[in-house]
């Protein structure tokens, strides 16, 4: 079987939703008799190859769309069906919800990884067309798949018609341990042990202004050691200028670090060796972080929200984001520090695994190929 998936983007550096495409290739060129295909732009193909090794397990395409919302878009109805072609693919998958028209034969499947264009709108310019977009995808796709049984029920609130597809599944996403290397030095001066991690865009659904305030309040307060760091790692996003102004104010120019685009070992350092991760965020679609924090045997502290549950279960330490976020915040990275460190967590454990991923989109595909 030839799977083509498409997953094309804007961003110029590393988001979850690349390396959501990446995962589901690894985890489908691991099913015997398989043959997969990425799509990207250009101006990706450095850290799909460079940061996730994209083209070890699968065959790597740099599409001719520019990076613009109109040629990207456009190449949806003008390049991709010459793609399929030239490919012989079998099934096209969409690593994420994009506006097309079907013009071509084969079945197509997309993935939904969260419903921010209506529960969150401020974290888009244009929410209305977002939503549209969405909608026009469903329409045009032969399965839609969730990541989680939370979006699932979103997208069935929002999108009723939705539950009228020929295929609509929960498959959660294909998720492994960044692994570390063993050359792998310190990042940035940090010392183990001494530093708080968060991974995550920066836009308001995160709350990175809260963990920042905690973080204030717990070197203000003498309860965490001076010397401990923050550590932002997350692509810029609406929220930028406001983050960075909030660490001046803080006075934690010092103390914050923000990072972006690194490689798979220097995150598995940063999972290893950090005090507590912490994932404050009051939406997620599924958060992968906290999966890959959990299954590298970091502490992890989440705000008590439905999908954070679904994902944690009962291995991360929770605070609820009302009425007193900061202080919830911060007594719960107290409480986690105070535990010994687990060993890696197996949340990566079946829900998780690629054989697992491949095995329910096979028997999709095969489904909407009939």
């Amino acid at each position: 079987m030839r799977v083509l998936v498409v997953g094309l983007s804007r961003y110029s550096a590393p988001s979850g939703i690349c390396r959501y495409a990446d995962m589901l290739c690894f985890a489908l060129s691991g099913a015997r008799g398989w043959e997969v295909s990425l799509a990207v732009g250009s101006w990706q193909q450095n850290y799909f190859r460079n940061v996730f090794n994209s083209h070890s397990h699968s065959k790597l395409i740099a599409t001719s769309a520019r990076n613009d919302s109109v040629s990207r878009n456009a190449w949806y109805s003008t390049g991709l069906p010459e793609l399929i072609r030239r490919e012989r693919a079998d099934v096209v998958h969409f690593a994420y919800p994009v506006p097309f028209v079907k013009r071509f034969d084969c079945p197509a499947a997309v993935t939904v990884h969260d419903l921010y264009a209506f529960e969150l709108p401020e974290n888009f310019r244009f929410p209305l067309a977002n939503r549209t977009f969405l909608k026009v995808c469903l329409r045009s796709c032969d399965a839609v798949i969730c990541i989680s049984r939370t979006t699932l029920s979103r997208l069935t609130h929002f999108v009723p018609d939705t539950a009228n597809k020929r295929v609509l599944a929960q498959i959660y996403n294909p998720i492994s341990r960044p692994q570390l290397a063993a050359d792998q030095l310190p990042i940035r001066n940090l010392q183990a042990g001494k530093f708080i991690l968060t991974v995550g865009q920066h836009r308001p659904n995160k709350n990175l202004d809260l963990l920042q305030r905690a973080f204030a309040s717990l070197r203000n307060s003498h309860q965490i050691s001076p010397d401990w760091r923050l550590v932002i790692v997350g692509s810029k996003e609406s929220q930028t200028l406001e983050l960075h102004q909030l660490t001046r104010q803080l006075g934690l120019a010092e103390q914050a670090t923000y990072l972006s685009s690194i490689g798979e070992s220097e995150l598995a350092w940063l999972y290893v060796n950090c005090a507590v991760a912490v994932f404050p965020s009051s939406h997620e679609g599924l958060c992968m972080p906290v999966v890959e924090a959990l299954s590298s045997g970091a502490r992890v502290v989440c705000s008590d929200i439905p999908i954070l549950r679904e994902i944690g279960l009962g291995a991360c330490t929770y605070f609820n984001l009302r009425p007193d976020p900061v202080h919830s915040c911060a007594s719960a990275i107290l409480e986690a520090v105070s535990r010994p460190t687990a060993a890696p967590e197996a949340a990566s454990n079946e829900r998780f695994s690629a054989s697992h991923a491949a095995q329910r989109l096979a028997g999709i595909y095969k489904s909407i190929m009939s």
